[in-house]
C-alpha cells in the first residue's frame, strides 16, 4: 500500500514540476564531441597544480570551489545534489538534529560569488535557491537506468552520488570523452579523504592518507 502511494505522489510530484525539469534541453548535446574534466573533491588534488587541467571543460562538485586553485578552472558547471540543503534551517545529516545550515550558506555565497557557472541542485531546493543559472535535478524515486536515466530533462536517475550525478550530465550533454581527476574513491586502490579535511583518517594505511588542512585553510 505505501508504495502505491510512493508511486501516485511522485507521479503527482512529476506533472507539477515537469515544467521546470524539461527547462534543461538546453543543455542536450550542447558540447557534443568535445572532451572535459570531472572533478571530484578527493585529497590528491590537494598537491595538484590545477592551472594544468584549463584546457577543457569542467563540471565540479562538492566543495571544489574552496580550493585555492579553482579560479585557474575552466568550471562551467557545477553539481550539488544535498536535498534540502539551500535553507536556512535544516536536519543535520550528521549529527540529525535540526540547526542553522551554516554549510549551506557557505555554499550559497560561492554561487553568488562564481555566477558565470550553471549549477545543477535537487528540486527539493526549489525555493530555497533560484536564478537564472539555477537548474534543476530529480530521480523521482525512480531505480538507476543507464540507458535513459542520464536524462537531464527528465526524471534524473543517476543521482546515487556525485560522481554518477556528473558522469549522467557529461553524457546528456554530449561529451565524447570524460576523465576523472581527484575522484579518489574511485580509484585502486581507494584513496581517502578530501583535500579540505583536517588531520589524518584514523584506520588507514599512511600511504592512501593524504587530507591534513582544515577546510578553512583550503585556500592559502
Amino acid at each position: 500500500m505505501s508504495f502505491l502511494r510512493n508511486n501516485l505522489s511522485n507521479g503527482i510530484l512529476f506533472q507539477l514540476t515537469k515544467s521546470i525539469i524539461k527547462r534543461n534541453k538546453r543543455f542536450k548535446d550542447i558540447h557534443k564531441g568535445e572532451s572535459c574534466y570531472i572533478f571530484g573533491n578527493g585529497a590528491s588534488i590537494k598537491y595538484f597544480d590545477l592551472e594544468q587541467f584549463n584546457s577543457r571543460i569542467v563540471i565540479a562538485c562538492g566543495l571544489l570551489f574552496l580550493h585555492k586553485d579553482f579560479k585557474k578552472l575552466n568550471t562551467k558547471y557545477y553539481y550539488t545534489g544535498h536535498p534540502f540543503f539551500y535553507y536556512p534551517y535544516w536536519t543535520n545529516p550528521y549529527s540529525l538534529l535540526f540547526e542553522k545550515n551554516v554549510l549551506g550558506s557557505i555554499y550559497k555565497s560561492k554561487i553568488y560569488e562564481h555566477s558565470d557557472i550553471e549549477y545543477f541542485i535537487s528540486l527539493t531546493n526549489y525555493l530555497g535557491l533560484r536564478g537564472k543559472n539555477i537548474n534543476y535535478l530529480y530521480h523521482y524515486d525512480e531505480p538507476f537506468n543507464i540507458k535513459e536515466g542520464w536524462d537531464l530533462s527528465n526524471k534524473f536517475t543517476f543521482s546515487e552520488g556525485a560522481l554518477a550525478s556528473m558522469i549522467g550530465m557529461a553524457l546528456f550533454m554530449g561529451f565524447r570523452t570524460i576523465t576523472l581527476v581527484g575522484c579518489d574513491y574511485s580509484s585502486k586502490p581507494v584513496l581517502w579523504g578530501h583535500f579540505y579535511e583536517h588531520g589524518k583518517r584514523p584506520f588507514r594505511k599512511a600511504s592512501d592518507i593524504y587530507a591534513e588542512k582544515p577546510i578553512y585553510k583550503a585556500q592559502e
